[in-house]
């Protein structure tokens, strides 16, 4: 699947901009303060101790897209499987394409010696020829796509249901994405780092999920 990466990036990015939100807001907030009276200097002091307490209560974490997108049985098989029905379809084109092209060659050869009826016809019979097999290649490609829509929605929903779950169980208030190629995340601290287990989380769901398929 060509953008499995991309979607488990969106899935999972969706945060930053949360986190970025809070960030800014609280940010401009600061910045907005008038000099404080005396008489207002309590409630300011008890309410900065409040904001350094809710940021320093937020646990977040984050996830290597790209490792996940790498090592999730499911996204691998589901790509793995797409690329075979692509490499069909395309060899089945290829070689509708090949004998209708034959037909034409052959009608061409031997167009001299048929009645202009006969000519007409098999020419008439061509090109409906040629109409039928641009609608099946059409009808293919819409089938490959419509499955393919099916299998990301999937893995979608597999990777959201599993990481509500995950960072409830855990006590998460944001997973984060990093990604080598460029993400919303410039750094990541290593201890922050939650890509291992999520992957042994996911696959294990998926195996389960097979495994009560059979």
């Amino acid at each position: 699947m060509k953008n499995t990466s991309s979607i488990i990036n969106i899935v999972l990015g969706i945060a930053v901009v949360i986190l970025y939100i809070l960030h800014f807001t609280q940010s401009s907030a600061s910045k907005t303060e008038t000099t404080p009276s005396k008489k207002n200097t309590a409630k300011e002091n008890t309410k900065n101790d409040t904001e350094s307490d809710v940021k320093a209560v937020l646990k977040v974490a984050y996830v290597n897209v790209d490792s996940l997108d790498s090592k999730y049985e499911f996204s691998i098989n589901a790509r793995k499987t797409m690329q075979t029905k692509e490499r069909i379809l395309q060899s089945d084109l290829e070689k509708r394409a090949m004998n209708l092209q034959n037909e034409v060659v052959t009608f061409q050869k031997t167009m001299n010696t048929m009645t202009m009826d006969q000519a007409k016809g098999r020419e008439q019979e061509l090109m409906k020829k040629q109409q039928d097999l641009e609608q099946y290649r059409q009808s293919a490609g819409s089938g490959y796509m419509k499955e393919e829509q099916e299998l990301q929605k999937k893995l979608l929903n597999n990777i959201n249901g599993f990481m509500k779950k995950y960072a409830e169980e855990n006590g998460y208030d944001y997973i984060l994405t990093y990604s080598g190629a460029g993400s919303g995340t410039l750094y990541g601290n290593p201890a922050l780092d939650i890509t291992e287990p999520v992957i042994k989380g996911l696959n294990e769901e998926y195996k389960a999920e097979k495994k009560d398929a059979k």
